[in-house]
């Protein structure tokens, strides 16, 4: 089977990549932290690399919004909705105190899913 190859250009040469992505970035980030986002969309994210169908792909990786935190819920909703695509979400409940639970959530997703 004959891989399919893009292109892509940085600084003035070409970058070829296959369909399946060389690199998963797996970016950590919590429900609250739309602003923290938005922020690495606007520098970073923006690298050829990252663009879709490119060698490296990308996700937030957030969990769940706490149970009654109903106005942040549907600001993250709306954020989800906008950036399709860019999120994965963990069934665990988001906070500081669940970083380990999640990150083992996230290796658990990964191995099962290979998207790299």
């Amino acid at each position: 089977m004959e891989e399919q190859r893009h292109a892509f250009s940085e600084k003035g040469r070409e970058v070829y990549a296959s369909e399946v992505p060389l690199l998963f970035l797996a970016i950590n980030s919590g429900p609250q932290y739309g602003g923290r986002r938005a922020d690495i969309r606007a520098s970073w994210l923006h690298h050829p690399l990252l663009a879709p169908g490119g060698p490296v792909a990308f996700r937030f990786v957030v969990g769940a919004v706490k149970a009654g935190n109903t106005s942040m819920a549907e600001v993250f909703e709306a954020e989800v909705s906008q950036f399709r695509g860019q999120f994965l979400r963990l069934p665990i409940e988001d906070g500081y105190h669940q970083l380990t639970n999640k990150t083992f959530a996230l290796f658990r997703w990964f191995a099962e899913q290979r998207p790299a």
